[in-house]
């Protein structure tokens, strides 16, 4: 008793432009989307299987529990690179 009424809706959505542009256009750009997002994903997996591993530390309150953390990191094989505070764009050119 459904069946043919969900028959007729499926043949009127596929009738109409409107609906059936965006799919084609979505299905379309799904593939590029995956590649675009692969491409990072990748660099990063392969940077950290091969054990590239650095990290960015603002020490704000300059307290022994911070200093202690960096010790233990650098220990542990992280390359701690220490940023002064300021604002995002200083920590980013710092960090590079």
């Amino acid at each position: 008793m459904i069946g043919p009424l969900v028959a007729k809706e499926v043949k009127d959505l596929l009738r109409d432009p409107r609906v059936i542009l965006p799919f084609i256009i979505g299905a379309s750009i799904m593939p590029v989307l995956g590649f675009v997002l692969m491409v990072p994903m990748r660099a990063g997996i392969e940077q950290a299987i091969a054990g590239a591993r650095a990290v960015g530390f603002v020490d704000l309150d300059g307290s022994a529990h911070s200093a202690q953390l960096a010790r233990w990191l650098s220990e542990r094989g992280v390359s701690v690179v220490e940023l002064r505070p300021g604002p995002l764009g200083q920590l980013a050119e710092q960090a590079a």
